[in-house]
């Protein structure tokens, strides 16, 4: 493991070796070092996550191209988040030569400067999406994610006892709070079983995760659910992206299943688009904030807003507060380098979210 360190830190430090012919080589045989040694960074993570008792506060974007400009980072420290979660794409390492640099990218990301400053002060947690599953729009064929799956949770810092570690995609949950005051994380992999488009049978979730799905959503005691996708899950279909519209039934077994267990307080959060949008839909409330590096194309806003009337083009993020109290109110908004773009809030009652008129 000093070996790889060592090694891996001559790499950043002497980037023209990056485009060398013998650091692929080296990067696979790094790779395969560290999916047997663990981690590669010691952190203190886990015992953040652990002092986060009553949560009211939290921060979340997707979409981070590690080479470009990270303007957001200072905005988001500045907010005082007691939790920040990556929504996928969180690094870009699905393209030639960047398909065999997953993990330098992740050390490059790691290395950002107002990255580090806010993760010596709040935990984190996340998924993935396409980018950073190191296929582009890819899905359950694609032969890397097992190598995937590791340097994402080596980059999330997640424990090396970690049920993640060993299972077959990221999925998982966090759980803050207690009594009248719980707030739970469910988490989606939405890569790793996900079957072609077009498939006989067609499956997002694969069958392992949909019963681990029911079990939180039948199980959660929480007054709040976020239900995490790295894309979009309420939205109607649309020409060249991707969301569950893409797989209806799957769309539809998810919602019924919330529906069925008659889930508290349940917000959809989710990606990808490289724009942000509120939007409420088959009678649930999804935020998506995409783009903490780039936007999507000036030529497609018009088109855009007409399918999302609530939504926002430039660099953003998220940051929910939540107000607690016999009917806990949720303060929405959208952010971005100018302060606050979008906001939505909501109220909670008998286990529903009601819009609150201002």
């Amino acid at each position: 493991m000093t070996y790889s360190f060592f090694l891996l830190v001559f790499i950043t430090q002497n980037m023209s070796f990056y485009s060398s012919k013998c650091y692929l080589n080296i990067m696979r045989l790094l790779i395969l070092t560290l999916l047997f040694s663990g981690s590669l960074l010691a952190s203190e993570n886990l015992s953040k996550l652990k002092k986060v008792k009553t949560l009211t506060r939290f921060a979340f974007g997707s979409c981070n191209k590690e080479w470009k400009e990270q303007p957001l980072w200072k905005h988001i420290t500045a907010d005082s988040p007691q939790l920040f979660l990556w929504g996928g794409d969180n690094i870009y390492g699905d393209k030639k030569p960047n398909k065999d640099n997953l993990m330098l990218k992740y050390i490059i990301q790691n290395n950002n400067a107002d990255y580090k400053s806010l993760k010596s002060t709040t935990p984190i947690i996340g998924i993935w999406d396409d980018h950073d599953y190191g296929d582009n729009n890819g899905n359950d064929s694609y032969a890397g994610k097992y190598i995937s799956q590791q340097l994402l949770l080596d980059f999330l810092e997640e424990p090396k006892d970690s049920a993640r570690r060993t299972q077959e995609g990221i999925y998982t949950s966090y759980t803050f709070g207690g009594g009248q005051q719980q707030v739970k994380f469910i988490l989606l992999d939405n890569r790793f079983h996900l079957t072609e488009d077009g498939n006989s049978t067609p499956n997002i979730l694969g069958k392992k995760q949909w019963q681990w799905l029911e079990r939180e959503l039948k199980t959660s005691a929480a007054k709040i659910n976020f239900i995490v996708s790295g894309i979009p899950v309420l939205p109607n279909k649309m020409i060249r992206t991707e969301e569950w519209a893409d797989y209806p039934k799957e769309k539809e077994k998810l919602l019924s299943m919330v529906r069925k267990h008659n889930t508290s307080g349940v917000i959809f959060l989710s990606g990808d688009k490289h724009f942000s949008a509120i939007t409420n839909n088959h009678g649930f409330y999804e935020i998506m904030s995409s783009g903490l590096t780039h936007r999507t194309n000036h030529v497609l806003v018009p088109w855009l807003k007409k399918r999302f009337p609530k939504s926002y083009y430039k660099l953003n993020y998220g940051l929910i507060n939540i107000h607690w109290g016999a009917n806990p109110t949720i303060d929405i908004k959208i952010k971005g380098r100018s302060g606050v773009a979008l906001q939505q809030k909501l109220i909670l009652l008998n286990k529903s979210l009601t819009p609150i008129i201002d």
